[in-house]
């Protein structure tokens, strides 16, 4: 039901940077792009670069795609603040949204 493509370039003509992936849903029309992070070490920095890519790329539904590692979860738990803030759905209920071709209604975070 998705189309997926991979190192998808910003809108931006001469702009180097590129999401990690981008989804299509075939019926609904629904489009996110994701960014993968297998090693999440500077969460501020990243949040930075994905919130600067997402306002140069027409704001797109971002999907942070995180590893499920002890080092992902133990720098998770340090700054949940922030990233609960940059990504408000959660891995649950942004995969039955996403199941369902539906938006998840903001930004969200998926450990997987």
């Amino acid at each position: 039901m998705w189309i997926w493509e991979f190192e998808v370039p910003l809108h931006l003509p001469q702009d180097q940077r590129a999401w990690d992936a981008r989804a299509t849903h075939q019926v609904t029309g629904m489009v996110v792009v994701i960014e993968a992070i297998t090693r999440l070490t500077d969460i501020q920095g990243s949040v930075r670069r994905i919130t600067l890519k997402r306002r140069d790329d027409r704001n797109p539904r971002v999907i942070l795609l995180l590893a499920d590692t002890r080092a992902n979860s133990a720098v998770r738990a340090e700054a949940d603040d922030i990233l609960s803030s940059a990504f408000p759905v959660g891995t649950r209920a942004a995969l039955q949204a996403l199941v369902a071709g539906r938006d998840p209604g903001a930004d969200a975070i998926v450990v997987l």
